[in-house]
Order: C-alpha cells, then sequence, then structure tokens
C-alpha cells in the first residue's frame, strides 16, 4: 500500500518492532522514516486505505475511535483523526477515496444518514457531507468514485431509480443523476468504470440490450450506448482472448449470429464482428486461436463442411478458408496447434499438417499414428534448432509407452528420437528452453531434457521415484525451470515445488505444500497459489516464502495469472457480489482491488492492450461477459521474501536477487537499496526498501534465523575407585560445546564434583542455544567398590562401548539404564565367598 503526495512516498512497513506503521520516504536512506507509531508494539497501526488530496495524506484506520479518516502532513504532530463520524466505537467506514481537485471524495457512514457522499479538506470543519441521497438510516449504496477530467462520477441508488451513474462537483445542489439508463426503480448497475480523455466508460444494463457498454460526458444526453454486442440481455460468453498487433480477437455469442469470431482495438467503437461463417443463430463455434507469424489462425465450423482450418487478418474478405476437402474423407479430429518459423503446424487426424496461410501451401507433412486410432499427439513441446519436438503417446495390446519426436517440417526429417517409457500418466504441457537444451514433462512423473536428438534425450529426475506423480506448471525463472509435483494416487502425499538447472544434481525439491498450482513468473520470481496461501520463489530454498495468507479482505482467493508487470487474482466467497480483481506488484502491500469489479476469470486470463487488460470475467448479475481492466505503469518489482540461516551473531549475509526493471521502460532507472545485496543481516526481520526514483520504491522482508542446534561433545568414560561405601566424588573435563551464532547455555545431568554412588551412572550434557536450539550428549562414570579391582567389561552387542556421544538414540539410552540398573542390583546381592576362592572383589591370582 503505497501514495504519493508530492515529492513523497507513504507506505505502510513493519522494520521488526512497531509493527506495521505509517513510513515516507523522499527517495534517500536518510529521508525514509516513520512517520507515526499508531499502536506501539508489534501490533501495528491497522491502517486500511491511503489516498491523497491537495498536499496531504489521508487514511482509513481503526482506533479507539472505530474504522475512521485520518490525515497526515507527514510528521507524527501533523497526523491526527479528522473527524470522528460516529462517536465512541461506531464504525463510519469511509471508502472509495477518490482525489478531485484539492479535495478528497469518499462514502461514509455517520451513523444518521447511512453510506453517503462526504469531501474533506483535511480539517474537522472542511469535512461535510455532501449530499443524502438516500434519506435514512440505509444510505445510497455509493461506490466506484472516478475522477473524470476533474469532476467526480460514481454509482448511487436514491431509493428510486436504483444503481445508475451520478455524478458531482462538491455541492449538493451540483450532485445529479447523469441518466436513468434503466428507467424505474430497476439498476442499470454501472460497473467497470474507467476515465479517458475527460470520458467515463462504464458498462450497464438498460432493461433492453443487456450488458454492453456506454460512455458519458456528465450529461443524460451525453451518455450513450456504445455498441450492442449482445442484442439480447444475457451474455455473450466471450473467450479465447488471442492478440495481433493492436487486435484482440476473441469468440462471442449473439442472438443474431450465434457464437462468431469478433476484434476489438480497446474501444467500443472498435469491437466488431469479424465474419459470420455459419449465417443464422447456430454459429461457427470458433476456437483454438492462434497467433503465428502476425496472422490468426482458428478452428470454425461453417455448417457445410464440418470443423476446418481458417485463417483472418482482420477483415470479412480476409477470414478464409485454408482446408476443404480431407485426404480421410469428411471427419476431422484435429490435435494441437503450434508454430515454427512463421508457418502453423497442427495434428490432423493421425498426421502432422502445416500451413503458411494459403490453401496451396497447407500441407500433409507427415502420418505420426501408424500403429492406430488410439494413438495420440497432446500437445507440441517447443521448437528447437529448427525442430519442432512433441510427445506420440501410443497404446498396443503390450502396453503402452510415450515416443519423443522431432521435425523440421519434412516428411523424412520427421522422425521418432527417443522412445521415454511406459505411460501411466502424462499432462499436456509445454516444454521450456533452457541452455541449448529443452525440458519438458515425460511419463510417470519424470523430468526430461533433450537436445534433439536420442543421445541428448536423457531422464533429469523420476519424481515419483515409482510411484504415480502428475507434473505440470513449468516455468521459467532466470537460468532454472520451476515446476510442480502432485501424486496421481497416493492419499497423504503432499504436492510439491521443484526447480532444476538442467542437470540431475541442480534438480531438487523446494517445499512440499497444500497444494500448487497457477504458476507465474513475475519479475524473476514464481509467484503459486497453495490451498489457502499466495507464495513466491526465486529458485531457491532460502528465497521461497510466503506472501499473504489465502485470503484478501476476508475473501479467498480463487485464481492467479499475470497482467503486464502486475499479479492479476481473483477472490470469491459465497456471498452475492463475492466476486472481486485485484492487481498487485507480488506484495501483500502493494495488492490493491479493481474498484468495484466484480468479476472472476477463467483459464483464459485476458490480453493486454494499449494500457488495459481485456478479460471475459464472469459475475451473477451479468453472466460472462468481456471486461476492461485499466492497468497502472509499473516498471520495477522488488525480489520477493527472503528466508537465511545465521552463521554468526552478527547473523548472515544474503545475496538477495536485484529488483526486476522493464527493459523497456526509458530512462532506466538507477536502483538504490537500503541495504546491499550480499549484505550481513542481523537476526529477525528486516526491511529492505529499494528506490528507483520518486514515487518508485518497495521494500521486501529479509529473515534471519537460528534454527541450527549446538554441537555438543561429551568427555571420555571415566572409571573411579571409591574411597569408601557410598561412593566417591568425580572431578570430570567439561563438555565441548560449538554454536556459530550464540554461547550456548550447558548443564549436566550430575555436575562435576558431584559424589557418585558405586556403579555405573549415565551424565547426560544439555545444551540450549538463545534461540531454544538444543541438543544432547551422554558419557558414564564408572564408581569401583573400595578395594576392588574390576575386570575390563567385554564390549556390548546392544549398546555403544565409550561415550553415548551427540546424537545417541533414545533406545541407546534406555538399554545403558537397564545393564546399570543390574549391575547395581548385582554388587547390592549379599556376598558369599566360594570355597576356595579369593574374597568377593578381589581377582583370582
Amino acid at each position: 500500500m503505497m501514495t504519493r503526495v508530492g515529492t513523497t512516498l507513504f507506505f505502510l512497513a513493519d522494520d521488526g518492532i512497531h509493527g506495521q506503521e505509517l513510513w515516507k520516504s523522499d527517495g534517500t536512506q536518510e529521508g525514509t522514516v516513520l512517520v507515526k507509531d499508531f499502536l506501539p508494539g508489534r501490533l501495528g497501526g491497522s491502517v486500511k486505505a491511503m489516498a491523497s488530496a491537495g498536499a496531504r495524506l489521508f487514511l482509513v484506520r481503526s482506533a479507539d475511535s472505530g474504522l475512521e479518516l485520518w490525515t497526515s502532513d507527514g510528521t507524527g504532530d501533523g497526523t491526527s483523526l479528522v473527524r470522528d463520524f460516529q462517536p465512541g466505537a461506531g464504525i463510519s467506514n469511509p471508502t472509495s477515496l477518490t482525489e478531485v481537485g484539492a479535495a478528497l471524495f469518499f462514502a461514509a457512514d455517520d451513523g444518521v444518514h447511512g453510506p453517503e457522499l462526504w469531501k474533506s479538506d483535511g480539517t474537522r470543519e472542511g469535512t461535510v457531507l455532501v449530499k443524502d441521497l438516500r434519506p435514512g438510516p440505509h444510505g445510497a449504496g455509493l461506490r466506484d468514485l472516478k475522477n473524470v477530467g476533474g469532476r467526480l462520477f460514481f454509482v448511487a441508488d436514491d431509493g428510486v431509480h436504483g444503481a445508475e451513474p451520478w455524478t458531482s462537483d462538491g455541492t449538493e445542489g451540483g450532485t445529479l443523476l447523469v441518466k436513468d439508463i434503466h428507467p424505474g426503480e430497476r439498476a442499470s448497475a454501472p460497473v467497470s468504470l474507467v476515465a479517458a480523455d475527460g470520458t467515463l466508460f462504464f458498462w450497464a444494463d438498460d432493461g433492453v440490450h443487456g450488458a454492453e457498454p456506454w460512455t458519458s460526458d456528465g450529461t443524460a444526453a451525453g451518455t450513450v450506448l456504445v455498441r450492442d454486442v449482445e442484442v439480447r440481455p444475457a451474455s455473450s460468453a466471450p473467450g479465447d482472448l488471442t492478440r495481433v498487433g493492436e487486435t484482440v480477437f476473441f469468440r462471442a455469442r449473439t442472438e443474431t449470429h450465434g457464437e462468431e469470431l469478433w476484434k476489438t482495438d480497446g474501444t467500443a467503437a472498435g469491437t466488431t464482428l469479424v465474419k459470420d461463417l455459419n449465417p443464422g443463430r447456430g454459429g461457427s463455434i470458433p476456437s483454438d486461436l492462434r497467433n503465428v507469424g502476425g496472422t490468426l489462425f482458428f478452428l470454425a465450423d461453417d455448417g457445410v463442411r464440418g470443423m476446418r482450418l481458417w485463417k483472418s487478418d482482420g477483415t470479412e474478405a480476409g477470414t478464409v478458408l485454408l482446408q476443404d476437402l480431407l485426404p480421410h474423407g469428411p471427419f476431422a479430429h484435429y490435435g494441437p496447434l503450434g508454430a515454427m518459423n512463421g508457418e502453423l503446424y497442427f495434428v490432423l487426424n493421425d498426421a502432422l499438417w502445416r500451413s503458411d496461410g494459403t490453401r496451396a501451401g497447407t500441407t500433409f507433412v507427415k502420418s505420426i499414428a501408424p500403429g492406430g486410432v488410439n494413438d495420440s499427439t497432446p500437445n507440441f513441446l517447443g521448437v528447437l534448432d529448427g525442430k519442432l519436438l512433441f510427445p506420440v503417446s501410443r497404446y498396443a495390446s503390450t502396453g503402452s509407452w510415450m515416443e519423443l519426436w522431432g521435425s523440421d517440417g519434412t516428411e523424412a526429417g520427421t522422425t521418432v528420437i527417443k522412445n521415454l517409457g511406459v505411460l501411466p500418466s502424462h499432462t499436456s504441457t509445454a516444454g521450456v528452453p533452457l541452455g541449448g537444451s529443452l525440458l519438458f514433462l515425460g511419463p510417470a512423473g519424470q523430468l526430461w531434457k533433450t537436445d534433439g536428438t536420442e543421445a541428448g534425450s536423457v531422464l533429469l529426475k523420476n519424481v515419483g521415484a515409482g510411484a504415480d506423480w502428475d507434473l505440470r506448471d513449468m516455468v521459467r525463472v532466470g537460468d532454472r525451470v520451476v515446476f510442480s509435483a502432485r501424486p496421481t494416487y497416493l492419499y497423504g502425499q503432499q504436492p510439491q515445488l521443484w526447480v532444476s538447472d538442467g542437470t540431475e544434481a541442480g534438480t531438487v525439491l523446494l517445499g512440499s505444500f497444500d497444494g500448487v498450482r497457477d504458476l507465474v513468473e513475475l519479475g524473476g520470481r514464481v509467484f503459486f497459489l497453495t490451498a489457502r496461501e499466495l507464495w513466491s520463489s526465486d529458485g531457491t530454498v532460502e528465497g521461497t516464502g510466503l506472501v499473504m495468507k489465502g485470503s484478501i479482505a476476508s475473501l479467498g482467493i480463487t485464481r492467479l495469472s499475470r497482467a503486464g508487470n502486475l499479479l492479476l487474482l481473483a477472490t470469491h466467497n459465497p456471498d452475492p457480489g463475492g466476486h472481486r480483481l485485484w492487481l498487485g506488484d507480488g506484495t501483500a502491500a502493494g495488492t490493491f482491488p479493481v474498484e468495484d469489479h466484480a468479476s472472476s476469470f477463467s483459464s483464459d486470463s485476458g490480453v493486454v492492450l494499449g494500457g488495459q487488460l481485456l478479460l471475459s470475467g464472469a459475475d451473477p448479475e451479468h453472466g460472462q461477459e468481456l471486461w476492461t481492466v485499466p492497468l497502472p505503469d509499473v516498471f520495477f518489482l522488488c525480489p520477493g521474501p527472503y528466508t537465511a540461516e545465521a552463521t554468526s551473531a552478527m547473523g548472515a549475509s544474503v545475496a538477495f536477487s536485484p529488483v526486476w526493471v522493464d527493459e523497456a521502460h526509458e530512462p532506466r532507472p538507477s536502483v538504490r537499496y537500503s541495504h546491499e545485496p550480499g549484505a550481513v543481516f542481523p537476526l529477525g526481520v528486516t526491511q529492505v526498501s529499494a528506490v528507483a526514483g520518486p514515487g518508485a520504491s518497495c521494500t521486501f522482508p529479509i529473515t534471519v534465523k537460528d534454527t541450527t542446534a549446538p554441537v555438543v561433545t561429551c568427555p571420555a568414560e571415566q572409571t573411579v575407585q571409591a574411597a569408601q561405601a557410598s561412593g566417591a566424588g568425580v572431578e570430570y573435563p567439561a563438555a565441548t560445546v560449538h554454536d556459530a551464532v550464540s554461547t550456548p547455555e550447558v548443564t549436566y545431568s550430575t555436575p562435576s564434583g558431584s559424589t557418585f554412588p558405586v556403579g555405573t551412572t549415565l551424565v547426560t550434557v544439555s545444551a540450549r542455544d538463545a534461540a531454544g536450539n538444543s541438543a544432547t550428549c551422554g558419557f558414564h562414570v564408572q564408581v569401583t567398590a573400595p578395594g576392588n579391582v574390576q575386570p575390563p567389561e567385554e564390549p556390548s552387542a546392544q549398546g555403544p562401548s565409550s561415550s553415548m556421544g551427540c546424537g545417541a538414540t533414545a533406545q541407546g539410552a534406555l538399554a545403558w539404564q537397564v545393564l546399570t540398573l543390574v549391575a547395581l542390583l548385582g554388587r547390592r546381592s549379599p556376598r558369599r565367598r566360594p570355597r576356595g576362592g579369593p574374597p568377593s572383589g578381589q581377582a583370582r591370582g
């Protein structure tokens, strides 16, 4: 959570002492300081939202006065409560903080009017109710406050017109309904409000056209429907969004045309039907949209020929059929589509085909399934050294197996590279190029790499080790590949995250989690969801850490994707309106909602075009539609959380990854760190800040822990002869204790100098360091009776013959205690001098 006020950046951070509190920075280390410790101690100041207006910072925080509005001039004394709207513990809950001019507009509940529109200049006297839109305690349900060219727009329900667009100049008389789009009490329910060049764009339902794009200049006459994509009040269900140049193609369904191919340039006027391939309401049902060399390829059914391959340049005339008659009759079963050297490659029935975008250039390459109709190619792995690599799954009466194939686009150059072995399971995941090879997921939980030759196709790791594991979600992070693994049938085993540098030794486990899914690369790290949490990793165990718990604002995280240089997250709870979209920079503090965007997203996670995300999303009110999400300009990202093991009392040296900077950003910023990579960090949590210029900074935590137990070495076994029957005082050497971080506290079960009884006593040495790590070892003190000479004991076959040493087992210690007890009981039995023998305790001679 960061907010810029002039040349000062305000943000929330936890320095390990004060909890999460308000800080500010002018871009220098000296100018990065704590503004105010709202709540002394580690609990933090409970700041929920921040915004700027004029030269002041406004924030919403929870205190004794409830959830209220505060302001700050950047000093501790100048940070204060603006107004207690509901004196006592009442909660006014200011939301949708929006700057217009030098004033802050927001929605708040003063306990009398319900949630209504307020404005503030940072003083109590200047914080006033703008207008009571819906008299009574329930309020007007304000949301989506937007500054459009210096004028405020928002959505509200005055109890007469339903939820409709409103505008305000900050006065009661100037706060007006823009237009009753859905006349009467029924609401048009505007969503996805976006400001562009002084004009408001949004989606609304007028009761006739369904949810469609609208635009407004703040007047009723200037509030108009832009384009009726779906000419009935139902979902258009857009999907397969594919960018080609500055155009995004997608499929959408309408009452008139059915499901057909559409295109958009990100504007309503530029959103049009490309061609009605199957005239009427049936639709051609386009699928598998692919951008290959600037040409759109796709599959569609024109209602005459069945499913066939088409291409389009975005015009009706340039949308043409590439295949008509097929060599094996009318039936067509298409497999994966891929690209190599600017041409499309695809599997049709049992053969590999290629196309240059012309009918004459759409040709058969080779049959790749001579074994039978059950053979299949689930996916293309990728291109390496001019070869398209792909697996072929074989099924026969003798068993099933997988083969690795390669093709240079010719029949002679399309061959089997290697038999990869048995085929209990396989995931359709593309390979990842790394260091001149291609890493890919093979059968039965196997990770392979290939250079395109049989000798160079080698097994790197069998993750399942004989069991059935499913590998998936490969993502490249720098010079390594991160992938997930999940047991298919073995219950009780957790999904895992792995990393590989392309060698067997460098393919290692990063951790086990209660779920691993939606791997996304961003800023040199991989982000992923577990069952309940968002994590990130730089490909090392130390750099794998928790980003946030599995909910945002009490909404469970359901999906994770990438939008430009940000993460895109979807949350949901069972309540109405529980769908929300969020954007984030990979930190908990830098994750913010897309204002009142009540939508989720599916596997089709959108396309970035012109500074906005085009997204096929769904909510209970509108069904599945095409949404737009404005994207802020983000050009640098902090590395994620790091955890290191202390190596000395000073802490540990941590060589964290540098800040990620978008190579396309100009001018390229110079990044300054509060702590340089490789610096020594103390025990505990250190917040590292990185500054790339005014208003461009981020922070991330580095945690140094001491989890290593001390090393304890016991003295040798001790043997002493007692001078009297009660035993003997025994002085023994101290144990040797080593700990790299602190001086451990050492205790002995029987201290040196104590009186030990006749017999064998086990002495346990315990060492505990300052972090609470402990270790033990043990040795024996044997005291013989006065005048006795003990023969040397035979080594026991059941236990050690000397000191127990560090790490001795509990079973070994118990065995020695039993032997000691037996020896003591034996010595306490009545002594009888054997006839003809020496006195008891003396050796025969």
